[in-house]
């Protein structure tokens, strides 16, 4: 601490005068300071809450979106696949030797997702607890 003018106050100085320390709360005021700290962390889960609820919130919106775009592209696939078994040659879109590599990725995909669809909903009933 730095000594001031006079050379006996001890205490921190701004253009030669000192400033006073503030004085100790009153004894026996612990109710207001309990007070305080209940709204204090009433308003931290209050604030959790709001925080929690939205992440749920944005999540479940993720959820669904992700959802239809795969329910379009499954959709799609099978329209392209659906057109291609049923119109003439002609008509195709997907031509070549190229088209027929393509048709061939699109039966694969979605032989291979709805047998992985159907084994997981099998195998789950022993696989979760009940």
């Amino acid at each position: 601490m730095a000594r001031g003018p006079s050379g006996g106050h001890s205490g921190v100085f701004v253009g030669g005068h000192p400033i006073p320390t503030p004085a100790p709360p009153p004894a026996g005021n612990t109710k207001l300071a309990e007070d305080e700290e209940r709204q204090i962390e009433q308003d931290r889960r209050e604030s959790e809450y709001h925080r929690d609820k939205w992440t749920r919130y944005l999540l479940t919106w993720c959820s669904w979106g992700l959802i239809v775009l795969l329910f379009v592209i499954a959709a799609a696939a099978f329209s392209t696949l659906g057109w291609h078994l049923v119109v003439p040659e002609n008509w195709y879109w997907l031509e070549g030797d190229k088209g027929e590599e393509q048709l061939q990725k699109i039966k694969d995909v979605i032989l291979s997702g709805a047998v992985v669809g159907l084994g997981t909903a099998y195998l789950r009933r022993y696989i979760e607890p009940s």
